[in-house]
């Protein structure tokens, strides 16, 4: 029985940006930018990275909540740069230079779970999963699937053991980290009540920059829908109640969807 799939989106190369320039602007206004990241943790001129004479780099923070770089917060300094740090902004993570090798995702090390009861979650385990993966747990009811998946995107906090994601402690930034995680759990986190167009348009508010435009809201709309085959005039229309166990789903991961998030949990998708 299919329990849970983990989708790790792949990590940008931004060397490209560099031809022709010595300095290079994230954030989120389009026009003043030139890697625009349009979420709610970014600000509107985030940090500059400068090429230097020595062929090194240097990244200046001028944001609001800082720029991780190898898992350490820059806020409103610079910091020089060889090119191969994970740099990131907002939910997005960057490299300089492409490494040659696959980035570890997430790492789980000798984790394990009891319950106020003694009752036992997770014996020991540990294990990495790559960027880029897609991951599927089976097991029968009752085998501590969903204890797993709470443990390794912060729902839950294990007794013993690390995890990391993207190479940030979990459960020590988990402020931070929650960004970057989208998590359909088993029941519907929709409400039943609204239409499907009405309920992604509230979600929308408060997933997405309050700056948000009415177009942009709209746009991000449609682009979860159609990745979940929902961009349909009538279902858009539909009350949630009136949809199936499997629109519903879909829907679900349409919300988690509409920011962005580097990995999608998925908790019973049948």
């Amino acid at each position: 029985m299919l329990t849970f799939r983990l989708h790790l989106t792949c990590m940008i190369d931004i060397q490209e940006q560099f031809k022709g320039k010595t300095k290079i602007s994230i954030g989120r206004l389009e026009h003043d930018n030139d890697i625009v990241v349009n979420q709610t943790l970014v600000s509107r001129n985030h940090c500059t990275i400068e090429k230097l004479a020595d062929g090194n780099f240097r990244l200046t923070d001028h944001s609001k909540n800082g720029t991780l770089v190898n898992g350490i917060n820059i806020h409103n300094i610079n910091v020089n740069l060889n090119g191969t740090e994970k740099i990131i902004v907002g939910y997005e993570v960057f490299y300089i230079l492409k490494p040659t090798l696959k980035d570890t995702a997430i790492r789980v090390e000798n984790l394990e779970k009891t319950f106020r009861n003694k009752k036992i979650g997770l014996r020991p385990l540990s294990f990495k999963i790559n960027e880029g993966e897609f991951v599927a747990i089976m097991g029968p009811t009752g085998c501590g699937k969903s204890t797993l998946l709470k443990c390794i995107n912060g729902n839950m906090k294990a007794n013993v053991g690390i995890v990391e994601i993207l190479g940030i402690n979990l459960y020590e930034n988990f402020n931070f980290i929650k960004h970057l995680i989208g998590y359909v759990p088993q029941d519907d986190i929709v409400n039943k009540e609204l239409s499907v167009i009405n309920s992604l348009t509230f979600a929308a508010k408060l997933r997405l920059p309050k700056d948000s435009s009415k177009k942009t809201i709209e746009k991000r709309i449609e682009e979860v829908l159609e990745s979940v085959n929902l961009n349909d005039a009538k279902i858009k229309k539909t009350k949630i109640a009136q949809l199936s166990g499997g629109q519903r789903k879909r829907l679900s991961i349409a919300v988690e969807l509409l920011s962005n998030p580097k990995l999608l949990f998925l908790d019973e998708l049948n």
